[in-house]
């Protein structure tokens, strides 16, 4: 699962200063790739 906490230290030791809304669309993409993937897993089944 993903951090938002994890994510914003990260972002910001990259010197980028995350918005809410950016942390926001970054969570929901990594949320949407693990579903993707179990899907993919479940479909093979």
């Amino acid at each position: 699962t993903v951090d938002s906490a994890r994510l914003r230290a990260a972002l910001k030791a990259t010197g980028d200063l995350a918005t809410e809304e950016k942390i926001n669309e970054l969570v929901c993409r990594e949320v949407n790739k693990e579903k993707r993937i179990l899907m993919d897993e479940f479909e093979k089944k």
